[in-house]
């Protein structure tokens, strides 16, 4: 996913929270994503902070490691099982 497109994505999630453009008053969305193209574009993460989006990627080449949904006892158990 290129930056226009990942641009569509998250003005998608900004229609899911509004309040989130009123910066003054603290609201901020934070958006933990991969470290995939378009994620680190300088303009595009200028856009987010203006916008009340706080965009975090992760490490490149770390994604198998850094995915803390998949990180819990039901997942390690699962791989014994395996």
């Amino acid at each position: 996913m290129n930056t226009p497109e990942f641009m569509k994505y998250v003005e998608n999630i900004r229609h899911i929270f509004p309040d989130c453009a009123d910066i003054c008053i603290g609201k901020r969305i934070m958006l933990k994503v991969d470290s995939g193209p378009g994620r680190s574009d300088k303009e595009f993460l200028a856009w987010c902070r203006a916008h009340g989006i706080i965009v975090y990627p992760g490490v490149p080449n770390t994604t198998a490691g850094s995915q803390e949904m998949e990180n819990n006892p039901t997942a390690a158990s699962k791989l014994a099982t395996t």
